[in-house]
């Protein structure tokens, strides 16, 4: 039967305590944990509910099931909404995946992508925040392979379209099989809503850039826009366009916020069309008003400006960040023939009207660890974070030394009678992840830092630095590759 999961003690560590929670009864490969942005100032009582179905449900060859999980005692704000789902379908494109809040409000967590492999979402954590611990991050631009569940994914649709709601109610999983020849099965799925007492106080501010600049034609140009003076915690933020291109699907748009958090907002979407996004309004919430709403699905006409629509990857992946400094509008198009000029661009950031004390505490490294801890062509790099911040990573090769007063010197001549140690020494260059509050992950292949790595011995060091430029202690962990 559906349970429910409370987690009200500590509000600071609800989401990551849901999150592990789910992870324990959904029985999947455990996922990176849920992201739930900072609580913001005039929130309340903040706090975290994780309700979860068990009851496996098969999905009907070309039909649709509808399961549904009850929040009950929860805060009638909602501030964030992840959802982790178990699905075992031999044909992952024939799946239309939705999530309908006790409101109506109707989110595509999948349409139509992974192609014909199977089981690819048996055990997805779909979180608005995943591009910073799972790179690209939108479902729809993702590598899928055989039997291997990707996760967390950023869902096709942003689950930012649920925030302000009442998540006290009924909420529905729409779960439909679009084409015949290949079944699955519902095995589990989960909510995890973080919530508010009270509303956050709130007010818009509308910066614009004006100034026209011309896309390069198979290039990429960059527009700024310097933020000031409104309130240093972001609640929420739409993005405006003018951007005309007579080819839209040569386009890849991305917005970086001051704080260095990427959004892909269109990725080879629009077609041939002309001018699709001379004057779209982007927005998490842009189903509402024009569904299907994810630029995604969206149907393009020649010189028909479709607005508003949810970008590729959600805009509340800037929710809590500080909204002053310099934002970057970036426009790359990557196929010769076709050109077009960034007309203009704002955005409407709704924030908090006072200003958050500066952050002083430093970020935490702990549980860093590669593995498996010897491999022959490739591994991972796991490890959790206080905060979300930047790791920088360093490879160290171990080599021969001899220890003189204390210390683990190079062997000399002079220094070859002390006794043997091992030291460490640099190895290629440096490399950096954006990483989350709570578990993160890494790839680590042969070359790294730029050069190959032989087999030997090796370390890994990382230190973390905040947004606020407060930097962790280091933390490190051995590792070796293998001839075979």
């Amino acid at each position: 039967m559906a349970r429910a999961v409370r987690a009200d003690i500590c509000p600071m560590r609800n989401a990551r305590i849901g999150a592990a929670i789910v992870a324990l009864l959904v029985g999947a490969a455990t996922p990176a944990e849920a992201a739930a942005p900072p609580t913001p100032p005039g929130c309340g009582t903040a706090g975290t509910r994780t309700v979860v179905d068990e009851i496996p449900r098969p999905i009907p060859d070309d039909g649709t099931i509808t399961p549904t999980l009850e929040i009950a005692g929860a805060g009638r704000h909602l501030r964030d909404a992840d959802v982790q789902t178990s699905i075992a379908h031999t044909f992952a494109a024939d799946l239309d995946v939705v999530l309908v809040s006790p409101s109506g409000t109707q989110v595509t967590l999948t349409a139509d992508n992974a192609e014909d492999r199977n089981n690819v979402f048996r055990g997805t954590l779909w979180d608005d925040d995943a591009g910073d611990s799972n790179p690209p991050g939108p479902v729809t631009d993702n590598v899928f392979q055989n039997n291997v569940a990707e996760s967390p994914l950023v869902p096709e649709e942003a689950m930012g379209a649920f925030i302000g709601e009442d998540p006290n109610g009924t909420w529905t999983l729409r779960v439909a099989d679009d084409n015949s020849g290949d079944t699955g099965t519902l095995e589990r799925w989960s909510i995890a809503v973080t919530t508010c007492t009270a509303a956050p106080p709130a007010e818009t501010a509308m910066p614009t850039q004006g100034t026209p600049l011309p896309v390069a034609d198979s290039g990429t140009s960059e527009a700024t826009l310097a933020v000031g003076g409104i309130g240093s915690y972001l609640l929420g933020l739409d993005l405006t366009t003018r951007l005309s291109h007579s080819f839209g699907g040569d386009l890849e748009v991305t917005l970086v916020s001051p704080a260095g958090t990427a959004v892909t907002v269109t990725s080879d979407n629009g077609g041939g069309a002309d001018d699709v996004f001379r004057g779209t309004v982007w927005a998490d919430s842009a189903g509402d008003a024009n569904p299907p709403g994810p630029v995604t699905l969206g149907v393009f006409e020649d010189g028909v400006a479709e607005s508003p629509l949810v970008p590729e990857e959600a805009m509340g992946a800037f929710i809590g960040e500080n909204p002053n400094g310099t934002w970057t509008l970036r426009i790359e198009d990557d196929q010769a023939g076709d050109m077009g000029v960034l007309e203009s661009w704002s955005l409407a950031a709704r924030t908090e009207p006072f200003t958050i004390p500066p952050d002083t505490t430093a970020p935490a490294i702990s549980r860093m660890a590669v593995r498996p801890r010897a491999f022959r062509r490739r591994a991972r790099i796991d490890y959790r974070l206080s905060e979300a911040a930047t790791v920088r990573f360093q490879v160290q090769r171990a080599t021969a030394g001899r220890r003189v007063r204390g210390r683990c010197v190079p062997a000399t001549r002079r220094t070859r009678r002390p006794r043997r140690c091992r030291r460490f020494v640099r190895f290629g260059r440096s490399f950096t992840q954006r990483g989350r509050s709570g578990a993160n992950r890494r790839r680590l292949s042969r070359r790294a830092g730029g050069r190959l790595l032989r087999p030997a011995v090796y370390r890994l060091v990382g230190r973390a630095t905040d947004p606020a430029g407060n930097r962790s202690a280091r933390r490190s962990a051995g590792f070796r590759v293998r001839r075979r």
